[in-house]
């Protein structure tokens, strides 16, 4: 089981070599809260197979009746799809590494050789410091006003800024969404899912933010989530689909997500990936080294 505000099932799946599907907002229950991160936190499923995290999601699913069962959708090849690939970060200045375009690039032609028409369309993503940023940082400061004095100094400040943002710039985070879904949204028009990468660099190594402060650590995240927050803030489903390896042995990923309620599709279309290219056993010859 894993929390995704703003990527949190969908990169560490990335970096791993597992399936990850944040559901659409709503499907699972947060309870004891009844919002979380002000709509941009879900709960669902990680695991090795599409399967797997379908029969898990189902299980912990709020509701029976809040959408199709996915159990179904993982044993059935989908329709022909016409997908978009888009490769624009969300987060101005982030380089996209060769890595991630490869990613890209090799499940392009898988996709292309299962039939499905896969082209180039970038997506209208939504400036995340005015969106996404307020709700993420007001979420930390309703945490830590709900768990107490139990963080350490990095997050507090990251709360400090939370309290700042939970006025205005929050109210306005909430307006905007569906002006934001809208635009975002028009690609659906014409296609019926979108392909992104992950994360816009691979794995870093652990101690990456070891000695970070509060300002350090949020910038030194950018790479890592400038494709996968869009989806949070407009509450709509997203996975990370393994796509082999790199030279250096780490797990590559793509990012497919949908218009609202599509899990079934994005399952359908993971599974069928799978069965088409098996991740659940496959292991790098070796780990070179960790940058």
């Amino acid at each position: 089981l894993g929390s995704d505000g703003g990527g949190s099932i969908r990169i560490p799946s990335a970096f791993c070599g597992l399936f990850g599907l944040k559901v659409q907002r709503g499907r699972v229950s947060l309870a004891p809260f009844t919002d979380h991160w002000y709509g941009c936190t879900v709960l669902g499923g990680i695991g090795r197979s599409v399967l797997d995290v379908a029969l898990f999601d189902d299980v912990i699913s709020a509701t029976p009746g809040h959408g199709p069962s996915l159990a179904p959708a993982a044993r059935r090849e989908p329709p022909r799809l016409r997908i978009a690939v888009s490769l624009k970060p969300a987060i101005p200045g982030v380089k996209l590494s060769a890595e991630s375009t490869a990613g890209i690039e090799q499940t392009t032609a898988l996709l292309q050789s299962l039939g499905h028409a896969v082209d180039t369309h970038e997506l209208a993503h939504p400036q995340l410091l005015t969106t996404f940023t307020p709700r993420w940082a007001a979420g930390i400061r309703d945490d830590r006003l709900t768990a107490g004095d139990t963080f350490d100094r990095r997050t507090r400040r990251m709360a400090t800024v939370g309290r700042w943002l939970s006025g205005r710039a929050l109210r306005r985070s909430l307006e905007r969404e569906p002006a934001v879904a809208h635009r975002l949204n028009a690609v659906f028009d014409e296609y019926d899912l979108v392909m992104t990468p992950v994360t816009a660099a691979p794995a870093p190594g652990a101690d990456i933010s070891r000695a970070a402060g509060a300002l350090r650590s949020f910038n030194q995240g950018s790479p890592y989530v400038c494709y996968t927050p869009t989806w949070n803030y407009v509450g709509q489903p997203a996975a990370a689909i393994p796509a082999g390896f790199d030279p250096d042995g780490l797990p590559r990923a793509v990012q497919v997500a949908g218009p609202p309620d599509s899990e079934a599709r994005i399952v359908a279309l993971a599974a069928q990936i799978e069965a088409a290219a098996p991740w659940a056993h496959e292991r790098p010859a070796a780990v070179t080294s960790i940058q």
